[in-house]
C-alpha cells in the first residue's frame, strides 16, 4: 500500500498564504479573530495563560455524578467508564443512574461508545514481540470488543495479536492504532485501521513508513498525526515525540473515497488531532514558541490559533461549534489548583472563553453542548457534567 507524499498546488497555496500571515502580522491573543499560521515564528510568542481570559462557567447547568465512574467516552447523555471493579459501566448522565456492562474480571482500557455501541480494548490474550521493542516489555495483546447495547451482542473485531492504543468510535465506525507490522518495522511504529460496524469489514486507513499516532474519527473522516515527512525518519530521533526535528504532519482519510491527504504540514509538530464536520483541531508545538491549540476549517482553508498552551496540554477536542482542552501539571504534586491549569472551552462564534475546571489535571470527554469531567489524582474524588447550551 503506497502513499503520494507530494504536495498538492492546495496545500503549497495553502502554506504559502500560512507563512505570509506568520511574518505578518503579531501572534494571536486566545480571543482574537484573524486568522494565525502554524508556520514557526522568528521570535517567541509572549506568554498567554488562557486562563487569564476565560470566564467561569457560573450560570451553566451543572450535575454532580458518582465518581467511581470517570468518564472515558461520551455519546448523547450517556457516557462509559471503567469502574474501579475493572469492568465497563455505562452512566446516565440526567440521572445518574449506572449499568455494568461486563462482568469477566478481564483488563479494559480506552473504551469508547457511540450510539448504541460501545467498543474497547481486552487484554486478556498473551503476546511475543521478539523483544525487539519497547513495547515488548508488555506480555499482552490488544483486541478490540464490541457490544451491542439493545441486543447486548458482544463481537470481536481484531483476530491478529499486536499492541492497539487510541481507541476512537462515531457513528458506525472505529478507528485505532495498531503496530501489527505488516511493514516489518520491528513493532517500533504504529499505522491506523478502521472498522464498519454495519458491514463488519476492516479498514487499513494508512499503512506506511514511520509513526502514524492519535487518530480520530467523526462522519466519514479520520484525522492522525504522522512523521512520514520527517527529517529525521530513520534515525534514533524518529520515535521523538517532543523533538523539534521530528516534524509531524496531519493526514486525513475519507472513508467514501478511499483517499488520504496532508491537511497541516508546517515543518513543525502537529500532533494530536481531533475532527468535527469541517473542522480540525490539533496541538501544534512551534521553536522557540509554547504549544498552542490550532483549527482548520476544511472549506475555506482557514488556519486559527485558538490560544497559546504555556504547560501540559491534553488533546484538544472539537464539538459543534466548541473547541475544548485541558492544561495540565503533576496531579500529585499540592496544591490541586495552578494559575492556567483547567479545563477550557472556546466558542467559535463568540470568541468567549470558559473556564470548566480550576483543576491541575482533569480529563474531559466531551459530545455535542455536554462536557463530563472529572477530578482527582489517579482515583477521582469528583466527577460532573456540565451543560454548554443551557
Amino acid at each position: 500500500m503506497g502513499r503520494h507524499r507530494s504536495l498538492t498546488l492546495w496545500v503549497f497555496m495553502l502554506l504559502a498564504s500560512m507563512a505570509a500571515a506568520c511574518y505578518s502580522s503579531p501572534a494571536a491573543s486566545p480571543t482574537a479573530s484573524p486568522a494565525a499560521s502554524p508556520v514557526a515564528s522568528p521570535t517567541p510568542s509572549p506568554k498567554v495563560s488562557p486562563a487569564a481570559n476565560a470566564t467561569a462557567a457560573t450560570d451553566l447547568t451543572i450535575v454532580e455524578l458518582d465518581p467511581k465512574y470517570a468518564p472515558y467516552d461520551v455519546s448523547g447523555e450517556r457516557y462509559v467508564s471503567v469502574g474501579r471493579d475493572r469492568e465497563l459501566h455505562l452512566v446516565d448522565i440526567n440521572t445518574g443512574e449506572s449499568r455494568q456492562l461486563t462482568t469477566d474480571g478481564q483488563r479494559k482500557r480506552e473504551p469508547a461508545i457511540s450510539g448504541n455501541y460501545v467498543a474497547w480494548i481486552d487484554q486478556r490474550k498473551e503476546i511475543n514481540l521478539g523483544g525487539s521493542s519497547r513495547n515488548a516489555a508488555e506480555n499482552t495483546a490488544d483486541d478490540i470488543y464490541l457490544l451491542n447495547l439493545e441486543t447486548d451482542e458482544l463481537r470481536l473485531i481484531t483476530d491478529i495479536p499486536a499492541k492497539r492504543r487510541a481507541l476512537r468510535m462515531s457513528d458506525r465506525r472505529l478507528v485505532w492504532m495498531s503496530n501489527r507490522n505488516e511493514l516489518g518495522e520491528h513493532h517500533t511504529h504504529f499505522d491506523i485501521y478502521a472498522y464498519d460496524v454495519r458491514s463488519g469489514e476492516e479498514i487499513a486507513v494508512t499503512i506506511v513508513p514511520g509513526a502514524q499516532s492519535n487518530p480520530a474519527v467523526q462522519g466519514d473522516s479520520v484525522v492522525w498525526g504522522d512523521n512520514g515527512n520527517s527529517p529525521v525518519m530513520g534515525t534514533d530521533k524518529a520515535s521523538c515525540t517532543r523533538c523539534a526535528e521530528n516534524e509531524v504532519d496531519i493526514y486525513l482519510y475519507g472513508f467514501v473515497t478511499g483517499e488520504e491527504r496532508p491537511i497541516v504540514q508546517s515543518g513543525a509538530i502537529n500532533r494530536s488531532p481531533s475532527v468535527y464536520r469541517d473542522y480540525v483541531v490539533w496541538e501544534g508545538t512551534q521553536p522557540a514558541s509554547e504549544d498552542a491549540v490550532w483549527l482548520l476549517d476544511l472549506k475555506t482553508g482557514e488556519i486559527r490559533k485558538i490560544t497559546e498552551v504555556p504547560g501540559g496540554m491534553s488533546r484538544p477536542q472539537v464539538s459543534d461549534q466548541r473547541v475544548f482542552w485541558t492544561v495540565k501539571a503533576a496531579c500529585d504534586v499540592r496544591p490541586i489548583t495552578k494559575e492556567g491549569t483547567g479545563a477550557f472551552a472556546h466558542d467559535l462564534d463568540t470568541g468567549i472563553m470558559l473556564q470548566l475546571s480550576e483543576y491541575v489535571e482533569p480529563r474531559v470527554e466531551i459530545d455535542s453542548g455536554i462536557a463530563v469531567i472529572a477530578e482527582g489524582c489517579f482515583i477521582p474524588q469528583r466527577v460532573f457534567a456540565v451543560f454548554l447550551d443551557g
